[in-house]
C-alpha cells in the first residue's frame, strides 16, 4: 500500500515548485524576548510602538529577534 505524504504549508510557484510558505506572523503588545521561539523568518509585531523583529536564529535555546527599522 503506498502511502502520500505532504508537507503543511506548501506552495506551488513558477519555477520553484513546493515553495515553503512564510510562518505567521506573531502581532503582540510586547517587544519579543530571547525566550520567545518561533521558525525562523517569523514577524513579531509590537502593536503598542509600532516596531517589527524577524528572528533570525536559535542557538542553545536563546532566540535572536532583530529589530526592522
Amino acid at each position: 500500500m503506498a502511502l502520500k505524504r505532504t508537507k503543511a504549508q506548501l506552495a506551488y510557484g513558477i519555477g520553484d515548485n513546493l515553495i515553503e510558505l512564510s510562518p505567521l506572523p506573531i502581532v503582540a503588545v510586547r517587544n519579543p524576548a530571547t525566550n520567545d521561539h518561533a521558525q525562523l523568518g517569523t514577524l513579531w509585531v509590537n502593536k503598542t510602538n509600532n516596531t517589527a523583529y524577524i528572528i533570525t536564529s536559535i542557538a542553545a535555546t536563546s532566540a535572536t529577534w532583530v529589530v526592522i527599522t
